[in-house]
């Protein structure tokens, strides 16, 4: 046997008044149909993930390049 849709809680309705309620039911439901389902929004990276952000006094390449221009040097050249 299928679930009740709907249950009575309280009063005991003989069958014609259940037969009304169920009648009333359907007809709301017709006349109410469910709103269609919005589609999902398309997924998008935050703008500041896209723009590749650095706060400010972040590490970058610029700082990091040593003033005689060689590929090394010691702590005091980069001062």
């Amino acid at each position: 046997m299928t679930e009740p849709v709907f249950r009575v809680l309280r009063g005991q309705p003989d069958e014609p008044e259940l037969v009304a309620l169920t009648v009333a039911l359907v007809v709301l439901a017709a006349t109410n149909p469910a709103p269609p389902p919005t589609p999902p929004l398309p997924h998008r990276r935050p703008a500041w993930i896209a723009q590749r952000y650095q706060p400010p006094g972040a590490w970058s390449r610029e700082t990091a390049v040593p003033a005689n221009g060689r590929g090394r040097s010691n702590i005091r050249s980069l001062l």
